[in-house]
């Protein structure tokens, strides 16, 4: 049973969404992963700038479980 508990936590997935459909905690979150990154380089994520420093209208998110772990814009 724990094996089958670990592959659930450890599951991945890929969502594609549009750029207005992310809001609220959502934005939080990619915010958080992308300053995790960026921040001492490229300065704070914007949203203004979707994808934070160039512009995209879609976002492809990646998750381990329930963790947002990579993303890209386009």
């Amino acid at each position: 049973m724990k094996a089958e508990t670990n592959a659930l936590m450890m599951s991945e997935t890929v969502k594609v969404k549009r750029h207005d459909d992310l809001t609220g905690p959502k934005l939080i979150v990619l915010q958080q992963l992308v300053d995790n990154e960026y921040l001492r380089d490229n300065g704070p994520w914007n949203a203004d700038a979707p994808d934070g420093y160039s512009l995209a209208d879609f976002h492809v998110l990646g998750f381990q479980g329930t963790v947002l772990a990579a993303h890209v814009g386009f």
